[in-house]
């Protein structure tokens, strides 16, 4: 004869209930007024910052990229009207790129905003 999970369950519960102990109901009541307050650790973030290598990295870059379109421009001895016919195939990458860069950043800056006050209203609520 095999007993289901729930016969066995209530058979151990009728078998241990005069053997256990139970605490008072002023004791649990302490216990968890102890439980609430206690202060949660604080957790440290440390963001990952850019070494002074990748700031370098991205200056050089920046440089060189700077260099090559004044070489570019001065060897060709381009004026503003040949510029703007050389880029009239890009424009619209450019605009589209010029677009979406900053909404992006501002996506996420947003983002971040909403998660920083959700979680000074959850504070608030505890």
């Amino acid at each position: 004869m095999k007993m289901e999970n729930k016969e066995l369950d209530q058979l151990t519960r009728r078998l241990m209930a005069g053997t256990a102990e139970s605490p008072s109901s002023s004791l649990n009541m302490r216990i968890m007024a102890l439980i609430r307050r206690q202060k949660k650790p604080d957790v440290a973030f440390v963001p990952n910052m850019p070494s002074l290598a990748n700031y370098l990295g991205w200056f050089l870059a920046y440089i060189a990229l700077a260099a090559g379109a004044f070489y570019y421009v001065y060897s060709n001895k381009l004026d503003m009207s040949t510029i703007w016919e050389e880029l009239t195939p890009y424009l619209s990458l450019i605009l589209t790129a010029s677009l979406v860069i900053p909404l992006y950043i501002a996506g996420v800056w947003w983002d971040k905003r909403q998660n920083k006050k959700a979680g000074q209203q959850e504070e608030v609520t505890q």
